[in-house]
């Protein structure tokens, strides 16, 4: 299938069944640089990035393989924004506990409906190394192991005493040698930064002055895209492709984290703001739709155009379920942990 055909297809039909819901409806969208709004729409991107791979991956287009990992890059940067300002906020209290309401628990439900949907013959060792996250099973798993090791490294380094500027030297050390130990791992190797730098957003933040449509992220947009698709054209050339592991990751790297930068100075510069209000509201489904499009994927392959709506209809109407169902859960387990639904910590 051409790939462009197909991209225009998918990203067209995800657009529309969003968008229909604010066709009569005034779209103001205030944001501002990595504000919530601002990470629901980058989250919204980059989920159907990774959707938009692994659909394509399965339909054998190898052209789109890149944005599933760009979509993870910037999963792996909001992460690491978000996980540094709320250590801002409330320190280490309830560190654990907010990552397993919001992200382990979650998965842990979602499990035991995949399997017993799927049918999977699990034993009782392997489903509690998958719930835990220590081997998830479930589809493209592999990336809630390695946000389990950026949230348990954090965590070590935040309880150590030492100053502030030391804790972000040690996370990018530790994330430097981090992509030397996965060096057998292309896929953790080449995101071995990207959780780094939104530690390095949020710790920034007092510094960074960035504005909409100005002549500075303009420069940046362009500098960043040019990066990215340098790299991206060597990495096709037979020199870097035979090459040692470690310099072919490095490529990699560079390749994932400098289109992740532009596509974050993209929605400070695009003006449309119903286009951005439809990645906003995939955004607050992201989490449930990476689990769920996986499942999917793994029940029926989606090999034409039919199968393509139709597998757009399920994972959507799925994620919406499971995130209503996560909604639900969260409140109940906030009035176990705190008593109270609605207070957060």
């Amino acid at each position: 299938m051409n790939f462009v055909i197909f991209t225009c297809i998918f990203w067209g039909v995800s657009f529309f069944l969003i968008s229909v819901f604010y066709h009569k409806k005034k779209i103001n969208i205030q944001y501002e640089f990595f504000d919530k709004n601002f990470s629901l729409i980058g989250k919204g991107m980059a989920i159907l990035l990774v959707v938009t791979c692994h659909i394509g991956g399965d339909l054998g287009t190898k052209f789109l393989t890149p944005l599933g990992a760009i979509g993870v890059c910037l999963f792996l940067i909001f992460s690491g924004y978000g996980i540094n300002e709320s250590f801002l906020k409330n320190s280490t209290k309830f560190y654990w506990r907010k990552r397993i309401i919001s992200v382990f628990f979650p998965y842990f439900i979602f499990e035991i409906i995949r399997i017993l949907i799927t049918g999977s013959d699990v034993t009782f060792v392997q489903f509690i190394k998958d719930v835990t996250c220590i081997n998830p099973l479930s589809p493209f798993g592999w990336y809630l192991h390695y946000l389990l090791l950026c949230y348990l490294v954090y965590w070590l380094i935040r309880i150590l005493p030492i100053t502030n500027k030391y804790f972000i030297y040690s996370v990018f050390f530790i994330s430097v040698v981090s992509f030397f130990l996965f060096r057998g791992n292309g896929l953790e190797a080449e995101q071995s930064l990207s959780f780094a730098v939104g530690i390095l957003f949020s710790n920034s933040k007092e510094h960074l002055k960035i504005e909409k449509s100005t002549y500075i992220n303009i420069k940046n947009a362009i500098f960043l895209f040019f990066i990215g698709t340098l790299f991206l054209g060597l990495k096709q050339t037979e020199v870097i492709r035979s090459s040692p592991e470690m310099i072919y990751n490095l490529f990699q790297l560079m390749i994932k984290l400098s289109y992740a930068l532009f596509v974050l100075e993209f929605i400070m510069l695009f003006p449309y703001k119903k286009i951005l209000n439809v990645f906003r509201t995939y955004g607050f489904i992201s989490y449930e739709l990476y689990l769920v499009h996986g499942m999917i994927l793994y029940l029926f392959l989606p090999n034409n155009y039919l199968m393509i709506f139709a597998f757009l209809i399920t994972s959507l109407s799925g994620s919406l379920l499971f995130y209503s169902l996560n909604l639900i859960v969260k409140k109940f387990l906030k009035v176990i942990f705190v008593g109270r639904p609605h207070e957060s910590f």
